[in-house]
């Protein structure tokens, strides 16, 4: 949720960081990554957890997308793995144009993968330049709020114009790179850079959550 509220800003923040990070929901067939995607991608509209999903697209139709959707963060679903997928990640990262004959295509939108496989495990270039969620297989549950999940997918976009709101307060996000940093001695730089943008607009976005939960209480109360 943190990334893709994030992603709302990202222009802002490639503007001035010159990068946006990638996100990688990774983990073995039927581990509800794409379900998390959709609900995830749902904050912005209420058919964009279906249209925000590409699978089987071409490189071309990646960059199409990408060059046409703004700040509309989007996840390509299950990608072969491959050598040069990793590059067009690792080059999605700072928004570095496609060049084919003559034209140019530039991503204007953040992009996550989901995966069956660690993305980007072959590479440490592409590796560190993405914030990553493993998922695992689970046992039991209730079928039944599959339903609940489907219809709080369908109103959620209505937090969309708070979204907005959160912006990117560069000098708080900076404060928490720096507190993130001193837990991470041995990785590179960039992952806390990266940790500190979502993480703190996860937070943000919770806040929001939780004001909307007090305003009710107080209105129930009169």
């Amino acid at each position: 949720m943190g990334w893709t509220v994030a992603g709302l800003h990202s222009q802002q923040i490639n503007s001035l960081d010159g990068c946006y990070p990638l996100f990688d929901a990774h983990g073995e067939p039927g581990s509800y990554k794409t379900i998390a995607a959709e609900t995830a991608l749902s904050l912005i509209g209420k058919n964009w957890g279906q249209a925000g999903m590409l699978a089987r697209a071409s490189v071309s139709a990646l960059y199409e997308h990408g060059s046409r959707t703004g700040s509309l963060p989007f996840f390509w679903d299950d990608p072969d793995r491959s050598p040069e997928n990793e590059e067009l990640a690792k080059s999605w990262y700072n928004w570095k144009p496609r060049k084919v004959r003559g034209n140019e295509q530039t991503p204007h939108s953040p992009m996550g993968i989901t995966s069956n496989h660690v993305f980007g495990g072959e590479q440490a270039a592409t590796y560190t330049r993405f914030v990553r969620v493993p998922f695992e297989r689970t046992v039991g549950g209730d079928k039944a709020a599959f339903q609940e999940l489907k219809a709080a997918q369908a109103i959620a976009s209505g937090a969309f114009t708070l979204l907005i709101t959160l912006g990117f307060p560069r000098d708080a996000i900076a404060d928490l790179e720096a507190e993130l940093l001193q837990y991470l001695p041995h990785a590179h730089a960039r992952i806390a850079q990266s940790l500190a943008i979502v993480t703190w607009h996860a937070q943000k976005k919770m806040s929001l959550k939780k004001k909307k939960r007090t305003m009710k209480q107080v209105q129930a109360l009169k």
